[in-house]
């Protein structure tokens, strides 16, 4: 076992392995190698590692996505490895990995019904098959290629186009108005100021009043 085993087993770079070989009096003896590449022993080391609590943890690895069932059919269906639906400007692609002994029934386009990850089911009338190897061993790869269905119409809000333009009438006129708008007294057995008997002008129906 290297330095830069030790290192990656550890998670830090060479030159901290470097510097607790130098300070640290318990650091596992070099039992081969060079004095520029020594060679250590792996449980030694490991032990020393645990003891002194630098030992970094490896990730576990994350398991593999669930499988999604394609069925084009008459009876021909593949089970797709990894399988991913992205979007692809005006398309949606859903791409996995097939047994390479798979071959499609129908060629370069398909009707299939798709069972994802999820549970979702997706049927998709015509789509354009593309399946090649990439030199993955006993793996190839499925692409299955079709339009994208057209976004959904936005909700238009709940007063009608008449009654907008209604209120952009009634707006305008009152804006377009000349005169001045109408009072309303809480006092209506009250003599005026002169100010509100010269402003009212029977805007409210009916006659102009002459206290």
């Amino acid at each position: 076992m290297t330095l830069a085993h030790i290192a990656r087993r550890a998670g830090v770079g060479r030159a901290a392995v470097v510097n607790w070989r130098r300070r640290h009096d318990d650091f596992p003896p070099a039992i081969g190698g060079t004095e520029e590449s020594p060679q250590f022993d792996p449980g030694a080391v490991d032990a020393w590692l645990r003891a002194h609590d630098k030992v970094s943890e490896e990730p576990k690895p994350k398991p593999p996505p669930p499988p999604a069932l394609i069925d084009f059919g008459g009876g021909c269906t593949v089970t797709m490895r990894g399988p991913s639906l992205d979007p692809e400007g005006d398309e949606l692609v859903l791409g996995g990995y097939v047994d390479q002994e798979w071959e499609p029934n129908s060629w370069p386009y398909a009707r299939f019904t798709a069972v994802l990850p999820s549970g979702e089911r997706l049927t998709v009338d015509r789509a354009h098959v593309d399946l090649k190897g990439y030199g993955l061993g006993h793996w190839r790869y499925l692409r299955l290629t079709w339009d994208a269905p057209p976004p959904a119409p936005q909700p238009r809000d709940h007063r009608s186009a008449r009654a907008e333009e209604h209120e952009e009438a009634f707006y305008t006129d009152a804006d377009d108005d000349p005169r001045p708008a109408p009072f309303y007294r809480s006092d209506p057995y009250a003599a005026p100021t002169d100010g509100e008997a010269s402003s009212h002008d029977g805007r409210l129906g009916g006659p102009a009043l002459d206290w």
